[in-house]
């Protein structure tokens, strides 16, 4: 009885140092204080890695929680300019001044004299439109760390009309991705990063995590190690997938992209999920294919599942949807590519670790437990130690009493 009261004590004890070490991490990292480094040598993907060495820790601002952007000083004199977090191209872009893209801060050689423009033109596609200009480079300047990073010079661009940020940060595979260019500074000593992006952001805020990324802060859970399986694209691929109750044993390919604010997928996939939730007769589509449904009425929503050998990923529809006063919005949409793009709806549910140096990415089921209730969880575990284990215990101690007080009894006796 003893031994077991010892072990209660001893798990409890480890649970409340640990849950006391994420209180403090969260505090403050909340306020700037903490630089997030991993010190689990069990992450195979952080091995490589110096732990001792520097990470960048940079704040992202939501915007109409469906818009994720960085702020950087760019240019001498620096001036500061907002980028949209986006891992579907490795080049960042900017507008010029010839650029008749709206009402957004631009670039030039008269306001920057460190501005230098290259001959090399260049052209990139977007789900979301496209950009064409020339390779340019200039001082970027985040925090106390300055660098020259080459971006493409934007003079043409064509949708994008929803974009409330200058320009686009480019964090997808390839040389010129600002993550290699933290690398080949000697800013970061691993090309590695993490996004995470929160539902909540007054209880924790998001985040880009340049050159480590401790996942402890996010998530309590083992991550699912997943290879990267294109040359240009942070892509990878599921052996087979779940609507409601109906598996399907078919490979799909998927690309992760917090600069994407719905999940994209194949049109016969999408319509069986429309279809499920349509069926009620309800619900119409709106601007830009959205669905909508009205609030009150008995609608069904099917559960997402994704997965690969023992591994799966789930999203339930609260991931997808967005409420308002009277109806829900279904965050997902369709093109006719034979993949899907999981964007905001999935990022703000599994926290994603990009690594470039092994072509991985590591997904972390996100913990919604803020610092309140972080110490609510204590406190309950206090009294959980005062009310049951220290009854028992001194339970113990009392029959050991009586039991030494019979045998001094009998010995007297005889």
């Amino acid at each position: 009885m003893k031994l077991l009261v010892y072990l209660l004590l001893f798990v409890i004890a480890k649970t409340l140092q640990h849950e006391l070490e994420v209180i403090q991490k969260s505090i403050l990292s909340n306020n700037g204080k903490f630089d997030l480094i991993s010190n689990n040598p069990s992450n195979s993907y952080l091995k490589h890695i110096n732990l001792e060495q520097s990470s960048l820790t940079i704040g992202v601002t939501s915007i109409y929680s469906s818009q994720y952007q960085i702020l950087l000083d760019i240019g001498t004199p620096s001036r500061e300019l907002s980028l949209l977090v986006d891992t579907q191209w490795p080049l960042t872009w900017l507008p010029t001044a010839d650029c008749k893209c709206g009402n957004f801060a631009t670039i030039s050689k008269d306001e920057s004299t460190t501005l230098d423009f290259e001959n090399t033109q260049i052209s990139i596609n977007y789900t979301q439109g496209s950009v064409s200009g020339y390779l340019a480079s200039d001082i970027f300047i985040s925090k106390s760390e300055n660098f020259t990073h080459k971006f493409l010079a934007v003079d043409k661009k064509e949708g994008f009309e929803w974009l409330v940020s200058d320009g686009v940060l480019g964090l997808g595979l390839g040389d010129n991705s600002l993550i290699t260019t933290l690398y080949n500074e000697g800013i970061i000593k691993g090309r590695i990063f993490g996004i995470f992006l929160s539902r909540n952001e007054e209880s924790k805020k998001s985040k880009l995590l340049i050159g480590d990324a401790d996942q402890d802060e996010y998530s309590s859970l083992e991550g699912i190690s997943m290879d990267v399986k294109s040359l240009e694209k942070w892509e990878v691929e599921w052996e087979y997938y779940k609507i409601n109750n109906t598996t399907y044993n078919k490979t799909i390919k998927t690309q992760i992209n917090p600069g994407e604010q719905y999940l994209i997928g194949p049109e016969e996939l999408v319509k069986i999920i429309i279809d499920q939730i349509n069926a009620t007769g309800f619900c119409h589509m709106w601007y830009y294919n959205i669905l909508v449904c009205p609030e009150g009425k008995n609608i069904t929503y099917p559960s997402l599942l994704f997965g690969f050998l023992n591994n799966t990923v789930i999203l339930m529809p609260g991931s997808y949807t967005s409420n308002s006063t009277n109806n829900t919005y279904i965050l997902i949409q369709s093109h006719k590519e034979d993949y899907w793009i999981f964007g905001q709806p999935f990022v703000k549910e599994y926290f994603p670790v990009f690594n470039m140096d092994s072509k991985k990415i590591m997904l972390y089921k996100i913990n919604y437990m803020n610092s309140l209730s972080l110490v609510i969880y204590v406190i309950v575990s206090i009294f959980v130690i005062v009310v049951i284990l220290v009854p028992v215990i001194v339970y113990c101690f009392i029959s050991k009493s009586t039991f030494t007080n019979d045998e001094l009894s009998d010995s007297l006796i005889r």
